[in-house]
């Protein structure tokens, strides 16, 4: 935040009736948000490819749920 503010990049946007903490909270959800389809994209696509290559499709829940824990680590 601190870099977007010395740069003035925030300026406009806190020079209207966003508070300090609305647009902070904006900035979190979107990297949860994007991190959180990222991991679920690509755990999709390992376990498409997992259970095309072992020739059953359930493991596609089990690779999904593997990235999906990784989460909270991001």
């Amino acid at each position: 935040m601190r870099a977007e503010e010395s740069s003035l990049r925030a300026e406009p946007i806190l020079a209207t009736a966003t508070s300090r903490t609305g647009w902070a909270a904006g900035h979190l959800t979107t990297a949860l948000a994007g991190t959180t389809v990222l991991m679920a994209g690509t755990g999709l696509g390992a376990g498409l490819a997992h259970g095309a290559k072992v020739g059953d499709m359930g493991q596609v829940g089990r690779v999904l749920t593997g990235a999906l824990v990784q989460l909270p680590a991001v």
